[in-house]
């Protein structure tokens, strides 16, 4: 009785023992769910497995996208796999993060398979060696040359005649098919051909079959989730590694033949190539050349390039069957461009429009690759707004991006026309990813595409119409949910690329900032600056007047502290002579930003009640108006009828010249003082370089130079500064709090008598935070100023072509949910580290990183 008692004590303990660590396996899963994107919910052992039935079905990823979004996670056991499912997030993993996600997963079936050697499941530096040393092969055994076409050419006459030979007979064409692919491999690698009644050669084939369809089944999946039970049961899973062990020994069999023959003068064979590097490399110590890597490597080429094209000739010869009248229109596009005689050649595709669309519609329409291999994480990085720990299992959707109702037609039909546009002629399409041949190739083949995508533009208006011919922030940001984070917009048949969110601004402004340096030439900047000053103007002159300015105001600054302190005296004088009376600050503020940048560009500051004075502000104000107004658009795109319609374009230009006016009489008065040896003010200086400048014939140093780049500043400063002083006003309106948190920083600190200076910010971190949270909360630059791209360049992993006009929305930066807590509310704890000290944020660009943000960023400290 005593036994039988502690057996059930035991027999209690072991049951007790195994559902608590069920139960914290279920915990565990939960919250390691709630870390990723979205998806069913795992369970212990199986995860989201049984959700699937074991298999990975495209109807059932299609069904859980449709519930997820499109990118969710399943759990194989307890490993997560994110899922990207349709063109964009494909195209996010693929190519806008490829290096991210460049990883192959080492997997208990992958080990055994691989054990991380050849160029599929390997990783690292043996992945970058080994695929080098493949591609460069490749290339020089004649890949994409004559010498392998003819050997294409040669099989596929003897894959025609053999099915010349069953005199009409039905067939099944699966085997000459294989047959006549594989040879073509094998005279790559091998260097000969097999003939059809090659017994070790059958075997070949079947034993590839055999690891494809393990591949497939639900048996692979139990062998990567319970190894260590699926290596002592008999199944498929030791066929499958029967099979690869036949095909390592034949290929070792093909090694040992070449090894014999020794070394040919000229390589004829992919074994030769590698045999040579081996010999060439074995005294290197980080060289991964050795015979295990040839093995695999050939392995690779053999399963990566029979089982696709074999399949994807198999769909074709069905799809011929299917739509006799499609074969008959191939069939007369070949006869009447190359003839009954000619044997046809890759470079004849170009001729044949017709024929190279119903070879594209095959690929896309058999769509035989279902997931790529998986990848994975090689860093944190964040794929379409979600964050994806390093060392996360990525497995990207191909079949999904190739039927995406949102880039094809009717992606459930077989139809040529996919890939031809209205005159017939041949287009290649953007999401055609047949084979996921890698990152890198992606990135080519993307490369090749002119722009980003973008909404389908209306002739003649392009996408205005789309816009209520405004660019609008909101509007950009709902574009940007369709179309990605960077995007094309036709303005008209001009072409604008946008940057939508932190990565993409800080990609165009900051790690390509040389790239897309350039002003954009268009009709309304050359009536309003022709080309001079700082902010419109490009090359030399841009170059020369920028470095001119930064130096001079710089000079100007250092010990100058007082004008602002000054102009702030007056107007916390003004304002204490309302005396609690409501008052709108608008008119105030602004002569007071605009007279401390006329006591530096003029060296002097204006009443309140000078005429002059409060024109200037009017026209500046009107300026901008007319910036953000669809007269602006109008006038860029048809500037020959804007010459001769009222509007307020014409207000524009007139103001425009009264500006300039008002600088050229502050310029002649500067020049009957002569003050060139000692110089005050920006003008004083200008004319001063000027003169010293005259005999040189590259200097840019002239008077429309300088009433421009006089004008810029004024247009770069007052707006924003007082625009920002208003929202300043206004936020310690509605949030006392704050304002009363600054006030005793400052009482605290200061003290009531003392009048601050820039340098007291470091001192003053509270206060700091505020209005740097003022600046980003008001995003009084909602859309930089258009640049231009001045050479071809990679934006974001897509091809941005010299020219091109590049807009950075940085309401997009400063509201972007990736680098900001509480992005739509007034939080100064975004600068404020957890022990109240000031810190600085990267995704902080109020005016973004132009020409002249360093210019009027300090003042509005």
């Amino acid at each position: 009785m005593e036994s039988r008692s502690d057996m059930l004590m035991i027999s209690e303990v072991l049951i007790f023992l195994v559902v608590s660590l069920v139960i914290a396996q279920f915990l565990k899963l939960q919250w390691a769910h709630r870390q990723l994107p979205p998806g069913p919910m795992p369970l212990p052992i199986f995860g989201s497995l049984w959700q699937l039935n074991f298999q990975a079905n495209h109807k059932m990823l299609e069904k859980l996208a449709k519930l997820h979004g499109n990118i969710f996670t399943f759990w194989l056991g307890h490993t997560p796999a994110v899922v990207l499912y349709r063109f964009q997030a494909v195209k996010d993993g693929l190519t806008t993060h490829p290096e991210d996600v460049s990883g192959r997963m080492e997997t208990p079936v992958f080990k055994q398979m691989a054990n991380g050697k050849g160029i599929l499941l390997s990783n690292g530096h043996t992945w970058k060696q080994q695929r080098r040393f493949g591609i460069i092969s490749l290339r020089k055994l004649g890949m994409g040359k004559k010498s392998l076409e003819h050997r294409i050419q040669k099989e596929a006459h003897h894959l025609v005649d053999n099915f010349m030979t069953t005199n009409e007979k039905p067939l099944d064409p699966t085997f000459p098919v294989v047959h006549a692919v594989s040879n073509v491999m094998s005279a790559v690698v091998f260097g000969h051909r097999f003939s059809r009644d090659d017994e070790t050669f059958h075997r070949l084939i079947e034993a590839f079959d055999c690891i494809v369809a393990f591949g497939n089944s639900l048996t692979y999946f139990l062998c990567e989730i319970l190894p260590g039970v699926m290596q002592y049961l008999p199944g498929p899973q030791k066929k499958a590694l029967a099979c690869c062990e036949f095909i390592h020994s034949f290929i070792r069999k093909e090694i040992e033949s070449h090894r014999e023959s020794g070394i040919a003068d000229e390589s004829q064979d992919f074994i030769d190539c590698y045999l040579e590097q081996m010999a060439k490399t074995k005294d290197e110590p980080n060289s991964t050349y050795d015979e295990d890597n040839m093995i695999q490597s050939i392995f690779d080429l053999f399963m990566a390039g029979t089982e696709t094209t074999t399949t994807t000739m198999r769909w074709a010869l069905m799809f011929m069957v299917l739509y006799p009248d499609i074969q008959e229109k191939v069939q007369q596009e070949l006869d009447a461009v190359l003839g009954p005689s000619h044997t046809i050649c890759y470079e004849d595709r170009k001729k044949l429009p017709y024929t190279n669309a119903v070879i594209h519609e095959i690929q896309r329409y058999g769509s035989i690759v279902l997931i790529t291999i998986p990848r994975k994480s090689v860093k944190d990085t964040v794929l379409l707004g979600y964050p994806i720990p390093k060392g996360t299992l990525v497995i990207p959707v191909l079949d999904s991006a190739l039927y995406d109702p949102e880039q094809w037609e009717i992606p459930k039909q077989f139809n040529p026309n996919h890939f031809l546009d209205k005159d017939g002629n041949f287009v290649s399409r953007e999401a055609f990813l047949p084979f996921s041949a890698g990152h890198r190739f992606l990135k080519v083949l993307w490369a090749r595409r002119r722009l980003p995508p973008g909404p389908v533009p209306f002739p003649v208006l392009g996408n205005l119409f789309q816009m209520n011919f405004r660019i609008h922030h909101e509007t950009l940001k709902k574009m940007a949910k369709t179309h990605g984070h960077i995007f094309t917009l036709w303005l008209a048949n001009v072409p604008v690329v946008v940057l939508q969110g932190f990565q993409a601004v800080k990609d165009g402004l900051t790690t390509h900032a040389e790239d897309v340096s350039a002003r954009p030439k268009t009709a309304a900047f050359d009536v309003l600056t022709n080309g001079n000053g700082i902010m419109f103007s490009n090359g030399h002159v841009w170059k020369q007047q920028r470095r001119f300015c930064f130096m001079i105001l710089r000079k100007l600054g250092t010990g100058k502290e007082h004008r602002i302190q000054e102009e702030a005296s007056h107007l916390v004088e003004h304002l204490d002579n309302m005396k609690g009376r409501s008052l709108d600050p608008s008119l105030v503020l602004g002569y007071t930003v605009a007279n401390v940048i006329c006591a530096v560009a003029f060296g002097h500051r204006f009443s309140l009640e000078d005429k002059h004075f409060h024109k200037l502000i009017e026209i500046i104000a009107d300026i901008i108006a007319y910036g953000n107004s669809s007269f602006y658009f109008l006038h860029e795109y048809v500037p020959w009828l804007m010459d001769y319609i009222p509007g307020p374009h014409k207000k524009t230009v007139q103001g425009i010249a009264v500006v300039r006016s008002i600088i050229r009489e502050e310029i002649r008065s500067c020049e009957k003082c002569d003050r060139t040896d000692e110089p005050e003010n920006f003008i004083d200086f200008y004319l001063a370089q000027t003169a010293k400048a005259k005999e040189d014939p590259k200097s840019t140093y002239e008077e429309d130079n300088l009433v421009q780049s006089i004008f810029d500043l004024f247009v770069a400063g007052i707006e924003t500064t007082t625009t920002t002083l208003r929202w300043a006003l206004l936020y310690m309106l509605v949030y006392p709090d704050i304002q009363e948190k600054v006030q005793q920083e400052l009482d605290a600190v200061l003290g009531p008598s003392h009048t601050i200076c820039y340098e007291d910010r470091k001192k003053l971190p509270y206060t700091n935070a505020v209005i740097h949270e003022i600046l980003r909360y008001s995003r009084v630059v909602l859309i930089a100023l258009p640049r231009a791209s001045v050479r071809d360049t990679d934006l974001l992993g897509f091809s941005v072509p010299k020219n091109t006009i590049i807009l950075s929305n940085i309401d997009s930066v400063l509201t972007d949910p990736g680098q900001w807590e509480t992005p739509e509310e007034f939080n100064p704890n975004h600068f404020l580290d957890k022990d109240g000290n000031f810190v600085s944020r990267e995704a902080f660009l109020p005016f973004s990183t132009d020409r002249l943000s360093d210019y009027h960023s300090k003042p509005q400290h």
